[in-house]
């Protein structure tokens, strides 16, 4: 409790500090939500308070050049009921902090930061650095300690370069240290009526698995809209023999043009893995 309680005045002294030093923006958002269930004549109430300020600095700009930060907090207090017992759950940590370099036509972003792509809405096979649902209305999902850097060459084409230090993929989620980091990229292609995109990370490892992903995804929208992402991850270790695992997923969208409209989306996930790199690759997992 005493941890929790010096986090959130470390926060709050730093907030202190930042706006008596220059000129900031700041937003806050609070948050409430509960639940209530009963089952085998036992009940269960749930409830959890968040509170997540902001802070949005620009620290110089001259022209179509700029540096600038971004700092937010997330705290939360959560309270779970029972017929036997009561317990309170206080938390705080930081939930985003980078530093931005930009002009008109690219950026760099050094920091704890959100790094996500990919065109699929529910079966993600582009979730290497996110924890995003997609029934969760408010998007929240860890940081990642990157350098990104975007540049927009046209108006159809960007490229992003990125490093990070940690890996928060669905099997290893815990940090990492700079010998077991991470370097990537991706570009993207936008038409009017078609946005595609290829994107590559390699993970560095000693203690962990070495790891190779492509990604391949491509939108095509007209009449109904479709879309298809595809993910490869080769995996490496020093006993054991290669493994190779793909996840692709279809979809589609249209809105149905009544009142407000109405839209409907559907999608189809496939997963396929092998033992070794160049054996026969066998189904493991449909899911629709």
């Amino acid at each position: 409790m005493r941890v929790i309680e010096t986090k959130l005045l470390l926060m709050c002294l730093f907030m202190a500090a930042y706006l008596t030093l220059t000129a900031l923006e700041v937003r806050s958002s609070f948050g409430f939500d509960n639940s209530f269930i009963e089952y085998n004549s036992n009940t269960q109430y749930q409830a959890m308070l968040s509170w997540q300020p902001q802070i949005d600095h620009t620290i110089w700009q001259k022209d179509n050049l700029s540096i600038s930060s971004f700092m937010e907090f997330s705290s939360s207090l959560r309270l779970d009921l029972t017929d036997e017992a009561q317990n309170y759950s206080p938390e705080a940590e930081v939930y985003r902090s980078w530093i931005r370099f930009a002009n008109s036509s690219s950026e760099l972003r050094v920091g704890l930061q959100k790094l996500n792509f990919g065109t699929a809405r529910i079966f993600r096979p582009l979730q290497w650095f996110d924890q995003l649902q997609f029934l969760d209305l408010f998007e929240r999902t860890g940081g990642t300690m990157a350098i990104l850097m975007r540049k927009h060459f046209t108006q159809t084409g960007s490229l992003w370069l990125w490093g990070v230090t940690e890996d928060l993929d669905a099997t290893y989620k815990y940090p990492l240290s700079l010998s077991e980091s991470g370097l990537g990229g991706r570009y993207e292609l936008s038409l009017p009526w078609l946005e595609s995109a290829f994107s590559f990370h390699h993970r560095y490892g000693h203690s962990m698995p070495e790891k190779h992903r492509i990604g391949f995804e491509t939108r095509l929208d007209g009449w109904i809209g479709f879309w298809t992402e595809s993910s490869l991850l080769i995996s490496k270790t020093k006993q054991q023999s290669n493994m190779l695992s793909l996840s692709n997923t279809c979809g589609l969208d249209y809105t149905i043009p009544w009142k407000n409209g109405l839209y409907l989306l559907a999608e189809t996930n496939a997963q396929h893995s092998n033992s070794h790199l160049l054996s026969k690759v066998e189904p493991v997992d449909v899911q629709a």
